[in-house]
């Protein structure tokens, strides 16, 4: 694998994630399977929304931060742009999640 390929994302959607599901189910109607992961992804936006923690042992944790109203810097044009304060989703990977990766990270 060269330098360039390790840096390139490999970009995995929603809708790859409800297909993986659906495979893993064969017993279920995939109609059904999708709904069930539309279901989850609704509980956890909503959960975010209500500044509730998302905790998902072994995966991580997602939460809510504050971020406050400043200057930033556009990193591709170096410009400094204002930004308003926001509220902004963190994600925390979990321990096994971390070492699953350090791990397979260094087998390629």
């Amino acid at each position: 694998m060269t330098e360039e390929e390790k840096k390139k994302p490999i970009v995995i959607n929603g809708a790859d994630i409800a297909e993986e599901l659906v495979e893993l189910c064969p017993g279920m109607p995939p109609t059904l399977t999708r709904e069930v992961y539309r279901s989850v992804m609704h509980a956890m936006q909503d959960a975010l929304v209500e500044g509730k923690r998302i905790e998902i042992r072994g995966f991580g944790s997602f939460t809510t931060r504050y971020r406050e109203g400043g200057q930033r810097r556009n990193p591709r044009t170096g410009e400094y742009v204002y930004a308003e304060e926001r509220y902004v989703v963190a994600f925390r990977a979990g321990k096994e999640l971390r070492e699953e990766i350090d791990f397979t990270r260094h087998l390629k």
